[in-house]
């Protein structure tokens, strides 16, 4: 029980007070000598055109990839690696009969790190997963882990960790926030007209944690605020349950797969594209994945031979090459390969690295490193091509998912904005904005409805084919240009911004949709309609994919 004394004395013998942080609050910074807005009338008139209505769905920021890390432990008996598990688990240091459970919770978190601490001191074996928590510590990313009882005095220790944005992400996001403030609201100071309601904004997100981040960085930039993001996550981002827009809709599952075995020419012709010369070198697409695999597998070799050196938000080579080593097995993984998935995932890593690493490694390891990520970059644009052609999921009243309820969200925020009652078939709005008592605007204030969403690049993606894909093609209005829609490959902070405007000459009012790749391209036009045009058109969409064919 030496070890276990150990423990107690280094936790202090102090009970947990409480599970919940206190977050700073969000403040706003406020220049001397402001002066206070009318609320009259809001200035957003600009050249005969007035705004009343903004929609946007961003793709989350820059990220950190997603890594995990396993270490085996063994103790000097059953009971110690029992009363172990209860230490970390429990209040009570009693012996735990649990073969497997998992560590979240911020305190469970603290005892596992004390522990390591001090069986390192004793001297097990456990680099790896010290130099994880080490990089985890650096970084300040939040972490997970699993501790199973493998065979009595033998604990295996996992870890898991990533998947959040990384600095860059955080000043781009916020960045991002900025220019649309700027752009959007052109001589108006939001900030201030939000908190008289002149400026009607609510902010939605999924609930990853890259997403949630993202949108707090986006509220930073857009509102000029100060503080932490979990603190503005609390004040500001709604968080969109699964149960709230029908969760996942399985479309991975039900796409076919024929396709990788077939000749590049069939493949072509089947999907309208043209495969890049390195990869018509290998007879079919999953041969070229298999190559990309190999090359992969290649990068990791290498690692095993580069120097230790300091890389990006703390991580170390022995971490990077665990990176690799799995995903080189998962490419390797004939019964679960999926290209769809294994391939863009393989990607995000190489995409990271090139960026952040690839200029700290050797020169051998670089120069791998860089041919495996040209590689993967036109593998890539196979895959979104293909992707983006199989539309099959949009079937027609089956349809589901988030791209189904963001499209009724969107048709539904237009139609309130232009002051039209709501489509009978929606249910009414409990989205209220959380700093308010009731829905009654300030009287004179005719506000401008901002929604902004949060997510990933399948909602994106959702949401495009929906309207532009070829299931409900027959809907889409004369002379919208639907090319962009080929090949989609979405990066980070690639959005999708609806504006509802009020022209004056002629009078009437319009819909301008416009698109952006990732957030260093310029937002395109994708079409500027007639309100009525738009509003039919959504609806057939929305009746289609939901309404049963009783014919």
């Amino acid at each position: 029980m030496v070890f276990g004394n150990e423990l107690l004395k280094e936790m202090n013998f102090k009970p947990r007070l409480s599970l919940r942080d206190r977050l700073a609050p969000v403040v706003v910074e406020s220049p001397t000598n402001r002066q206070q807005p009318k609320l009259s009338r809001r200035v957003s008139v600009i050249d005969g055109v007035e705004l009343l209505c903004v929609v946007m769905l961003v793709r989350h920021g820059e990220r950190t990839p997603k890594q995990k890390i396993k270490g085996k432990l063994t103790l000097s008996n059953p009971f110690q690696a029992g009363w172990l598990c209860g230490f970390l688990q429990q209040e009570d240091c009693l012996p735990s009969s649990e073969k497997a459970f998992d560590m979240r919770k911020k305190h469970q978190l603290k005892r596992l790190s004390t522990a390591l601490a001090k069986l390192l001191e004793q001297g097990h074996k456990l680099q790896q997963v010290e130099e994880a928590l080490d990089c985890i510590k650096r970084a300040g990313m939040d972490y997970r882990a699993k501790v199973v009882i493998s065979d009595g005095a033998a604990l295996q220790i996992k870890i898991k960790w990533g998947g959040e944005l990384t600095l860059k992400g955080r000043s781009g996001s916020q960045e991002s926030g900025k220019r649309f403030r700027e752009r959007t609201f052109a001589g108006e100071d939001i900030a201030q007209l939000h908190t008289s309601l002149q400026h009607d904004i609510k902010i939605f997100s999924s609930r990853e944690q890259r997403c949630l981040q993202t949108a707090a960085a986006f509220a930073k930039g857009l509102l000029s605020l100060n503080g932490a993001l979990p603190s503005i996550v609390t004040e500001l981002v709604n968080t969109l349950e699964d149960s709230e827009w029908g969760g996942p809709s399985g479309v991975k599952e039900g796409r076919m797969s024929e396709w990788q075995n077939k000749p590049w020419e069939e493949v072509e012709e089947l999907f309208g594209f043209r495969a890049d010369d390195s990869l018509r070198q290998h007879a079919t697409p999953k041969e070229a994945a298999m190559r990309f695999a190999e090359g992969v597998q290649g990068l990791y070799k290498e690692l095993t031979k580069q120097e230790p050196v300091e890389l990006y938000m703390g991580e170390t080579v022995t971490l990077m090459k665990e990176r690799y080593k799995d995903v080189a097995g998962d490419l390797m993984d004939e019964p679960s390969f999926d290209m769809f998935v294994t391939v863009p995932h393989a990607f995000d890593h190489l995409v990271y690295d090139v960026s952040h690493n690839k200029d700290k490694l050797n020169e051998s390891c670089a120069k791998t490193m860089q041919a495996a990520f040209e590689f993967s970059d036109h593998l890539c644009q196979v895959v979104a091509a293909v992707e983006t052609m199989m539309t099959a999921d949009n079937v027609p009243g089956s349809t589901t998912g988030f791209k189904v309820f963001f499209l009724n969200r969107l048709q539904r925020y237009l139609r309130r904005a232009a002051g039209l009652p709501e489509s009978p078939r929606e249910i009414v709005e409990t989205d209220k904005p959380r700093h308010l008592s009731s829905a009654a605007a300030v009287e004179g204030v005719e506000p401008v409805r901002s929604r902004l969403f949060f997510g990933h690049s399948s909602w994106l993606q959702g949401v495009i084919t929906l309207l532009f894909g070829s299931s409900f093609s027959k809907y889409l209005p004369g002379g919208v240009d639907t090319t962009f829609v080929k090949q989609l490959r979405l990066g980070f902070l690639a959005r999708v911004l609806v504006r509802l405007e009020r022209h004056r000459d002629p009078a009437g009012l319009r819909v301008v949709f416009k698109f952006a790749n990732s957030d260093s391209e310029h937002l395109s036009t994708i079409f500027n309609l007639p309100f009525e045009e738009v509003d039919s058109w959504w609806t057939n969409v929305l009746q289609a994919a939901t309404a049963p064919n009783l014919s």
